[in-house]
């Protein structure tokens, strides 16, 4: 390793032989060796608590490494944390560490708890004086944003239960419901997700505040055809018909993406905003969409598992049904439509109000 990276560090003649092969060892196995001198936005605390190195870490903060020193935009603390290293967080906290200190993009290392693994490294910085409803200086999001955004139930449990504002808004107006609501895409982890926007709700957090364009949770959770996360949101109280900055409902979004999650039961997803008093909808569906839709319909989609041969008496009728069950009078007025050219991406088909 050339001399003056190692003048870089604060190694000089007076280092005794320990001390060099510390930290000689921390530098090789960040992988900082180099046949040419090259500046370093790092420090040897901060490596060693990257990787979880704690002896390393008592070493050097014995003799006189600086817990908050923020060299190359960040602390040794966020580096912990963000390793998921509770034995080097408890350190670093105990002999000085800020547990608020501010990185460089204005995140404390709260903000840098984001998987499971890093559950007992957030419970030692509030332990130690860390704010929980504290902001990141340019994106205004919580750590409690950040738990919901990742979908960990842990973090947020403990967040709340330590006064968490349920209904902080971030720099795009975002709570951590509508966060919650927007990251759950993947369906594998559904549950997850699920169970944290539940506790959010029961601590007062808000089902239908929306972000900046007037995306909701109820857009965000239709979008990603999360049936569970929509009826939960219905049930307290999210606006069926509330339309984002583009003028669509949830149940627009919901049309949009059914043919992305055929195992999703799009069908029961429509059916339940039907249920509780969506209108039609006003979104361009193509004729893909259509057809899957049309075609499940057929096949008997109501909650009560009741065939279509029910239809005629009730729907022409125009009789809506209980609240569970599906109300068919919209749901043909869908299907009562025109065709229209939809340009390059083929034919498409439009909702036209009155041609059923």
């Amino acid at each position: 390793m050339p001399l003056p990276l190692l003048l870089q560090f604060g190694i000089n003649d007076n280092y005794d032989t320990t001390e060099f092969l510390y930290l000689l060892v921390c530098l090789y196995l960040s992988g900082l060796f180099s046949l040419t001198p090259k500046k370093s936005h790092t420090t040897p605390l901060r490596i060693t608590a990257a990787r979880g190195y704690s002896e390393c870490v008592r070493h050097l903060i014995c003799h006189g490494a600086n817990p908050n020193s923020t060299i190359g935009g960040r602390g040794a603390l966020h580096d912990a944390c963000e390793g998921a290293h509770a034995d080097c967080t408890q350190l670093l906290l105990s002999r000085g560490a800020d547990p608020n200190l501010q990185s460089e993009d204005g995140q404390a290392p709260l903000h840098f708890c984001t998987t499971k693994d890093t559950l007992e490294c957030a419970k030692q910085l509030l332990e130690y004086g860390g704010i929980v409803n504290l902001p990141c200086h340019y994106t205004r999001a919580t750590p409690l944003h950040v738990a919901a955004t990742r979908g960990l139930e842990a973090h947020v449990a403990l967040y709340l239960s330590l006064g968490a504002d349920p209904c902080a808004l971030n720099r795009e107006g975002e709570t951590p419901v509508n966060a919650a609501c927007a990251a759950g895409d993947s369906p594998q982890h559904f549950g997850r997700y699920l169970r944290a926007v539940e506790m959010l709700l029961k601590a007062g957090g808000s089902p239908g505040t929306p972000g900046k364009k007037g995306h909701g949770p109820l857009h965000n959770a239709s979008s990603n055809c999360h049936l569970r996360l929509v009826k939960m949101l219905l049930d307290h109280g999210a606006s069926v018909n509330v339309t984002n900055s583009a003028g669509y409902t949830p149940l627009d979004c919901a049309l949009q993406v059914c043919t992305d999650y055929p195992e999703c039961q799009p069908h029961q997803l429509i059916q339940t905003l039907f249920n509780h008093g969506s209108e039609s909808p006003s979104v361009k569906v193509s004729l893909g969409h259509v057809s899957l839709l049309f075609e499940l319909w057929l096949k008997g989609i109501s909650m009560g598992q009741e065939r279509t041969d029910h239809l005629g008496s009730r729907a022409v009728s125009g009789v809506s049904r209980g609240p569970h069950e599906m109300h068919l009078v919209p749901f043909i007025g869908f299907f009562g439509c025109g065709l229209s050219v939809g340009g390059d991406t083929g034919p498409m088909i439009s909702y036209c109000p009155g041609a059923a």
